[in-house]
């Protein structure tokens, strides 16, 4: 833990600054391995020659179909949803930020360094695997010319950089807000029950009436896979857009009210689940 001097006036960077060192000395960044697995077993099964798909696939798309299958396996959520609970609910549990919340005397201000923290560690967690896929897929390019093209782009290169934004914000990033605002009031072992219940149960409902439009998943559904599995050039639904312009109010909204309620709860007296 990284003690400091009683002041108050601190700013929100250097207190950033001190989140992302936290980060770094946890070793959380070796979760980074766990999501590349599943770019590993394709990579594999190309050098086995085992491998089956789409017929030349560019870097961009076997990118965004790795990520999108560490999303569908729940692997990238579960591990963001785990990095947020690190972030507050066990230096809680563990009253390793008591001193920390005495010195500094401003719980808004050591919420906001969090969330500012975790927002540029899931950024930079993100483009670490990215850049592990793509070596992966340059690997794989030199044994199975079939299925990979070894270009950078081909086709539908707008809709899947959309698509790679969306899924780091639905897996690798609201499910660390979640569970960030929950660590305030909730013990670790609670909060990564109920954030795993969440993810499981939205990945599941996403087709009921009632529960449609703020689904993540649905997104997901609608922009996302339609350009997942097939290299071939796909037209663009009339939609797309209007569904895309919802989605990132969503994102804002869903980023807003967890800010917003994470400060309040923050603020009170921490219960215990």
């Amino acid at each position: 833990m990284i003690f400091l001097e009683r002041n108050d006036t601190m700013s929100t960077r250097s207190l950033v600054k001190i989140e992302m060192r936290k980060f770094i000395k946890r070793k959380d960044w070796i979760s980074v391995l766990a999501v590349a697995v599943i770019g590993i077993l394709f990579a594999g099964a190309a050098f086995s020659g085992t491998y089956t798909g789409p017929n030349n696939q560019s870097a961009l798309y076997w990118l965004e179909s790795q990520v999108f299958n560490t999303t569908a396996l729940y692997i990238s959520p579960f591990i963001t949803a785990f990095m947020g609970t690190r972030l507050l609910s066990t230096e809680l549990e563990e009253k390793t930020l008591t001193l920390y919340i005495e010195r500094i005397q401003n719980k808004r201000k050591i919420y906001l360094s969090k969330v500012l923290a975790f927002t540029i560690y899931s950024v930079l967690v993100y483009f670490v695997m990215l850049i592990f896929q793509f070596i992966l897929y340059q690997i794989a390019a030199l044994k199975e010319v079939t299925y990979f093209s070894g270009n950078l782009l081909g086709a539908n290169t707008v809709q899947l950089t959309i698509s790679l934004v969306l899924l780091w914000a639905t897996s690798f990033y609201l499910p660390g807000m979640f569970t960030l605002m929950l660590g305030t009031k909730i013990k670790p072992l609670a909060v990564m029950g109920m954030s795993m219940g969440l993810i499981f149960i939205l990945r599941n409902t996403f087709q009921l009436p009632l529960v449609e439009w703020v689904n993540p998943w649905t997104y997901i559904i609608k922009l996302v896979i339609p350009f997942s599995y097939d290299t071939e050039v796909q037209s663009v639904a009339a939609s797309y857009w209007q569904i895309l312009g919802v989605f990132i109010l969503l994102i804002i909204t869903y980023t807003v009210l967890s800010i917003v309620f994470g400060i309040k709860l923050f603020s009170t007296q921490r219960k215990t689940v």
